[in-house]
């Protein structure tokens, strides 16, 4: 990897960890997104090491918190979850194997759907989902986050609809970045797929995920929360079209 590369994906890290740090948005899906949109890397590869950057971000943003934690909620979403990671990882290898250009285009639908529910912004629930419900958006989280490490939206939009306090779902949701995106990379890890440049990636980010996330806690934009998330989720929506037109341009030609 040349020096090039490595300052624009560390740019792109340092993008996705501010937006992360001020709006609480998933860093993941900026991230995934802007590579995507620039061809930085390929997805399977830029996956393992977000999967790897957000495992590191959600266990640090755990300390002092677990006792926020949702219980009720969060054991029907990990049971959902983990199935749902090795089902995407397999499909990313069944898809990858045969046209990344499919992989770009599903990833590119996902970033538009994603983006736009932050935007609409789901209506709360006047009582809990049972339980079998919350365990079918684990495991659609999941697929997601074994396809592309950023299942967080899906289980984000579920999460916002239950009668929880804001701490309580952001508690949550950091549970299952951790264990989601570690046994991602567990699994990723032992099928040999963890190379010498992923990890490199990883050991280069982590500088700039700690120091962007104190940097946006300490220097917040001058917009709302509300008005942040809305241009977060812009941003994305606007980079999904783009990686999907141009996906389906190249399936076309």
């Amino acid at each position: 990897m040349d020096w090039a590369t490595l300052a624009a994906f560390l740019a792109m890290v340092a993008i996705g960890t501010y937006v992360q740090a001020v709006t609480g948005f998933a860093m993941a899906l900026v991230l995934m997104a802007l590579v995507a949109a620039f061809g930085l890397l390929p997805i399977p590869a830029a996956a393992a090491v977000t999967a790897l950057l957000t495992a590191t971000m959600a266990a640090a943003f755990l300390h002092g918190q677990w006792r926020l934690v949702d219980r009720r909620l969060v054991w029907p979403l990990l049971i959902g979850n983990a199935p749902g990671v090795l089902c995407g990882l397999a499909l990313l290898t069944w898809l990858g194997a045969r046209e990344m250009e499919v992989v770009r285009l599903v990833f590119g639908l996902f970033a538009v759907t994603a983006g736009a529910s932050v935007i609409l912004r789901p209506v709360p629930r006047p009582g809990r989902s049972p339980r079998w419900e919350t365990g079918v958006f684990g495991g659609l989280g999941g697929v997601f986050a074994g396809l592309f490490a950023v299942g967080g939206p899906v289980m984000a939009y579920h999460l916002y609809r239950q009668p929880v306090a804001l701490a309580e779902v952001r508690a949550t949701l950091a549970v299952l970045f951790l264990v989601g995106n570690a046994g991602r990379s567990v699994a990723v890890g032992a099928t040999g797929d963890l190379d010498a440049t992923t990890l490199t990636l990883f050991a280069a980010g982590l500088p700039v995920v700690f120091a962007f996330t104190a940097l946006g806690r300490r220097f917040p934009p001058s917009l709302s929360d509300g008005n942040m998330r809305r241009l977060s989720s812009v941003l994305v929506v606007a980079v999904g079209a783009f990686v999907g037109g141009t996906a389906i341009l190249r399936l076309a030609g």
